[in-house]
């Protein structure tokens, strides 16, 4: 980028080398999503011998802070004013933080267990802040450093494929590594692998932070003084309220928050019970292990295709795409009851490259939605906006679990019996297909009414332009 600051975002065309230095965040932080996920539960109540209701808890608080937290979080980016702008502020100072504390959550020095349920409460919920301060801004960064749509779906493209990768990463290797690390001893091994994946989380995040130098607005500046050296006097920032009310009338935005909540809680419903569906159902659980060998591919395959269905179809309009393809692979095993294996692996294949487009186009509907946002009340709040897609994902996941949990209660299962009562088989049926179909269906008819809009959006720019320029004059 050239020594030209700017001062509002852009039609830049990003290179090939910056795109993929900057989706190095994806691949950082769903290895450490990942690697959180699949071993923290375990790492706590079998290696350390915490109980798990103890553990479940502080998880409880932590999820419930988080969804309170994202949006403050988001408000607080959007008011910063900083040269180094006001996303990768965030990035240049919360990238190690956020690396190093999620580390120490597997760093546990040998102490009373009482001390160690205080450290892992603390570290625990300190690393999910400091990560979040890590993901909104470079989710929001994707948006502020161009306006092409294309250049900006092709970003996402890339991220998405890192973030893939990056949970297949945590997912193969993790424990391969432990046992290389620390032959023998399991606690120790998991601890080095958690400092490897956070020195490599602060690493690629400040990689982000570096290749987009120059490339970020300071809305802060007033162009013409900028150009000559002066710095312009500040404008006045949009109190909280005003930001608030811009929130809750920005339809768009409430639109892609609720397709991506009941993606997302459709998604957690049938992966909490996959692992029972496949062992009573079907009788074989390991199938799970080849149903994520069949959907990851499927699922990339999907995110490979991203741009030649934008540029057909538009964000909103691949997403509901997204959405009737997933939706037709779980209706379908509904209708076949799962019971050919080919045509089960088939609807697991539809399903898969539907979600890679709906995970691929719901952040560029985010980004969408600030151009209604500023068109309709006249307020720009990029980093709150983009905390939508974040608080979205964690409505939908923390309410998956519970909504599960709920309904087996409501039948009479029997932890680790030989076999389960019809009643029981026909839910975990229902809920690894017709339920989350019925979450993709509601996000369909979403991103369907988000679309009217999207084809408004050129017009809508245009009239913020004229009143940006209206003022100037």
């Amino acid at each position: 980028m050239n020594g030209q600051v700017l001062t509002k975002v852009q039609d830049v065309k990003i290179p090939l080398w910056v795109k993929i230095c900057f989706a190095s965040n994806g691949f950082a932080r769903m290895i450490q999503s990942a690697f959180m996920t699949l071993y923290l539960v375990y790492y706590w109540t079998d290696v350390l011998a915490i109980d798990g209701k103890i553990i479940s808890l502080v998880m409880i608080i932590n999820k419930v802070w988080d969804i309170i937290n994202d949006p403050m979080l988001g408000a607080m980016i959007d008011r910063t004013e900083s040269k180094e702008g006001k996303c990768r502020f965030w990035l240049k100072y919360f990238s190690v933080p956020g690396g190093m504390l999620a580390a120490l959550v597997f760093v546990v020095p040998d102490t009373a267990p009482a001390l160690q349920v205080a450290w892992f409460a603390v570290f625990y919920i300190l690393s999910s802040m400091a990560t979040t301060a890590n993901n909104i801004p470079a989710n929001a960064l994707m948006g502020r450093i161009t306006s092409n749509k294309l250049e900006r779906s092709k970003m996402n493209q890339i991220n998405t494929v890192f973030s893939v990768l990056g949970s297949y990463v945590a997912m193969t290797f993790s424990m391969p590594l432990a046992n290389l690390l620390a032959a023998n001893n399991i606690k120790l091994g998991l601890s080095f692998v958690s400092l490897t994946y956070g020195v490599l989380y602060s690493i690629m995040f400040l990689t982000a932070y570096v290749v987009t130098k120059g490339y970020e607005p300071l809305e802060h500046l007033d162009s013409q003084n900028t150009s000559s050296g002066v710095d312009a006097p500040k404008k006045e920032k949009t109190p909280i309220s005003e930001t608030i009310r811009a929130i809750v009338q920005n339809k768009v935005w409430l639109l892609c928050v609720l397709l991506y909540v009941a993606y997302t809680a459709g998604e957690s419903i049938m992966q909490s019970s996959m692992v029972q569906y496949y062992m009573y159902n079907l009788g074989n659980v390991d199938i799970v292990s080849f149903y994520s060998s069949v959907t990851t591919p499927c699922s990339l395959i999907g995110v490979f295709f991203l741009t030649f269905f934008i540029k057909r179809l538009g964000n909103s309009g691949t997403a509901a795409l997204g959405c009737t393809l997933s939706a037709f692979g779980y209706l379908m095993r509904f209708i076949l009851a799962d019971a050919y294996y080919p045509a089960m692996v088939a609807c697991w294949g539809i399903s898969s490259f539907g979600g890679g487009l709906i995970g691929g186009t719901i952040v560029l509907c985010m980004f969408d939605s600030r151009v209604y946002g500023k068109w309709k009340t006249g307020v720009d709040n990029d980093a709150i906006l983009m905390s939508g897609f974040t608080t979205a994902a964690k409505i939908g996941i923390a309410a998956g679990g519970p909504i599960a949990a709920f309904l087996l209660g409501l039948t009479n299962y029997v932890p680790q019996a030989a076999a389960q009562s019809s009643d029981v088989l026909r839910l975990f049926q229902l809920e690894n297909s017709i339920i989350p179909c019925c979450g993709l269906v509601l996000g369909m008819v979403s991103a369907l009414i988000i679309r009217k809009y999207e084809k408004m959006l050129p017009q809508m720019q245009a009239e913020i332009d004229a009143r940006e320029a209206a003022k100037q004059s």
